[in-house]
């Protein structure tokens, strides 16, 4: 390393140092830092709207829409079930809100009948989206598993029903049905139930918590095209009804469905009974309707 020596007797006869570079450096520098300050200073109140309108983004796309509530209407059904004929379980619920309009006897234990068909559907198009199986499979005679899918629903064909049931496995769809969705009333093997678990089934199917949007569409045509008219389609004609229906002569009768009222609003409803026939169950779905029919008009 080369040293300078500052001794000034040395530099006499040397012309005196030009300090002028440095200083243009200082200055150049202090005037850089200057204005870095003042830029962020400047920049500072210009960033808190943009920080708040983002909070603000966020806080409204988590906001619930803010839909009307249907009347509840539980008095009217627990006026019914305890003035009449038979025993029910009741479950009705706003589809749009979430919200539980009334319920009654909820965890009462029914022969499930042909609701069992409901369950067996539904593992059935999720075991086809796991890739288990294909809609197009040769299932039963000449029909394709997505017309036994169908049939089972739309005509509640028991033989299609009975060799999809076989295939889940009585006791594992027990399991799956308890495990996967908390149905924790229902048994495939004894073809038991409850609305509880009814009520799942179908907030889940309407939801689309667990079937894509073709095959949803699939089972919403099948309940919709539904044959059996005695309760639901018969107390509501002039609504919109997907639904399935359980009985077992004239001692279990059950109708279970999605209810679309005329401006568009949903409604998920249980009926299960014993010893109550199908006119009590027209006469107890309209009198559940009336009022959300009225306020939905």
């Amino acid at each position: 390393m080369q040293v300078y020596s500052y001794k000034p007797q040395n530099y006499h006869n040397k012309r005196p140092k030009n300090d002028l570079p440095k200083k243009l450096i200082y200055a150049t520098v202090f005037l850089i830092v200057i204005g870095l300050a003042v830029f962020f200073i400047n920049k500072e109140p210009a960033l808190a709207p943009v920080t708040n309108t983002q909070n603000t983004s966020v806080e409204n796309t988590s906001q619930t829409p803010n839909i009307e509530p249907l009347p509840n209407v539980q008095d009217i059904v627990d006026s019914f079930a305890e003035s009449n004929a038979g025993t029910y379980s009741v479950v009705v619920t706003d589809l749009a809100t979430g919200g539980e309009l009334a319920a009654y006897g909820i965890d009462g234990s029914y022969f499930a009948a042909s609701i069992y068909k409901l369950y067996v559907a539904y593992l059935g198009y999720i075991d086809i989206q796991e890739g288990k199986y294909s809609l197009d499979d040769a299932f039963f005679g000449d029909w394709t598993r997505k017309e036994c899918l169908d049939k089972m629903i739309r005509e509640s064909h028991s033989p299609c029903a009975e060799k999809l049931w076989v295939e889940q496995g009585k006791e594992k769809s027990t399991a799956r049905l308890e495990e996967k969705f908390e149905l924790s009333g229902t048994s495939m093997v004894g073809l038991t139930t409850t609305a509880k678990d009814v009520n799942i089934i179908l907030e889940r199917l309407h939801g689309g918590k667990d079937l894509n949007e073709s095959n949803m569409a699939l089972f919403m045509d099948s309940l919709k095209q539904n044959i059996y008219r005695d309760v639901l389609p018969a107390a509501l004609p002039e609504l919109t009804v997907y639904d399935k229906v359980g009985f077992n002569g004239l001692v279990e009768y059950h109708d279970i469905g999605i209810v679309r009222l005329k401006n568009g609003r949903e409604v998920a409803i249980t009926l299960l009974s014993t010893n109550a026939g199908t006119r009590r169950l027209v006469a107890l779905t309209q009198a559940i309707f009336n009022p959300l029919i009225a306020a939905n008009q």
